[in-house]
């Protein structure tokens, strides 16, 4: 109210759907949008959902990603699948090794989380996987991808809860130079052509050799990835303030 009396423009960074699934923080986004000037939202799927609950200026700005771009890497026959994210998404990471056993079982599995997620993920794993876990950090992120030869990130999507997640770990993976196999949610839609969907009858044969979709993260690298790094990101923020 301050803001609006003083004409100083509000900025609602949106980057978690509280207004159409309700959390403790629902109320507060709700009575916060009769002052906001603009919202700025991580997806094109987020800014569709928002603009259907609230009628002012929207733009997309996507989230940045926090590592460089690395060469791509050979099959290293090390069969060894990466997961890395939020703890709230382990979930999907058991059911995806419970549903692919028999596809994955030449693989052993690193999971880069925090510790609430290791100790959730040793709790349920019903898998016989061989698994090494790990305490997120970017360094981590980093060591770990050398030695895998592929990047796992399954969802549901299904589940509205995921209908605006953005596309950082998908644009990590790739900028990692990893063969990605993910679930395609609405925010992935828009890149399906550079990972193969889990659901894919290709699966198989991308995890017998994973070097069959190097032009996929190639062409990612070269078309996509870049649209994600900080600087041209922090470019779209500065328009966005100046105006």
């Amino acid at each position: 109210k301050i803001c609006n009396f003083s004409r100083v423009k509000v900025i609602l960074d949106y980057t978690d759907n509280h207004l159409m699934i309700k959390s403790p923080m629902t109320s507060f986004y709700k009575s916060i949008l009769p002052y906001i000037n603009l919202i700025i939202t991580p997806s094109d799927k987020m800014t569709s959902i928002v603009s259907d609950i609230w009628k002012g200026p929207i733009k997309t700005i996507n989230d940045s990603i926090e590592v460089e771009i690395n060469e791509w890497k050979e099959h290293k026959s090390s069969h060894r699948m990466m997961w890395f994210g939020h703890p709230t998404n382990i979930i999907y990471l058991l059911s995806f090794l419970n549903k692919y056993q028999n596809i994955i079982k030449p693989y052993s599995l690193s999971i880069i989380t925090d510790q609430i997620g290791i100790d959730y993920f040793k709790k349920n794993n019903q898998s016989k996987i061989n698994v090494d876990a790990h305490l997120w950090s970017i360094e981590t992120l980093l060591d770990v991808s050398k030695s895998s030869d592929i990047c796992i990130i399954p969802s549901d999507k299904t589940n509205p809860k995921k209908q605006g997640a953005g596309h950082n770990r998908l644009i990590t993976a790739l900028a990692l130079g990893m063969p990605v196999v993910a679930t395609t949610i609405a925010s992935y839609e828009q890149f399906k052509h550079y990972f193969i969907d889990e659901e894919s009858t290709k699966i198989a044969d991308v995890f017998n050799n994973p070097n069959i979709i190097m032009d996929k993260v190639l062409l990612a690298q070269k078309k996509v990835v870049p649209l994600f790094n900080k600087n041209n990101l922090s470019k779209k923020w500065q328009r966005v303030f100046s105006k």
